[in-house]
């Protein structure tokens, strides 16, 4: 269930009790995701300090964030390997649905560890 509050989305569960996640973290976390190749090219063409900062915290949010395999995958696809939503979804053999809620349920797990 969840309730808008200014800024806040508060998430309860019986299993972690009441998440407080910040829509700005899952704003910043989807711009990373889609900005990742630029982000990438900051980093190896340009020598961008803080593009290897902003590929770091991602990449140790998404480790810590605890994502199942589907949820993994449907990101490595759809953001990694530039695949839309539809052609992941055949990929892994779901539904176009069922990759946009895998997303949605990463990017809000991933959110929690920034």
């Amino acid at each position: 269930m969840c309730f808008y509050e200014s800024q806040m989305c508060f998430y309860e569960s019986p299993a972690r009790g009441r998440d407080y996640i910040s829509n700005r973290n899952k704003r910043k976390v989807i711009s990373l995701l889609n900005n990742i190749h630029r982000i990438a090219e900051r980093q190896y063409l340009k020598g961008d300090y803080s593009a290897t900062v902003e590929l770091i915290d991602l990449e140790r949010a998404i480790n810590k964030a605890e994502l199942t395999e589907k949820q993994r995958t449907a990101l490595l696809l759809v953001y990694v390997e530039d695949m839309d939503q539809a052609e992941a979804a055949r990929k892994m053999g779901v539904s176009q649905q069922a990759v946009s809620t895998y997303i949605s349920n990463a990017v809000r797990k991933v959110a929690r560890e920034l």
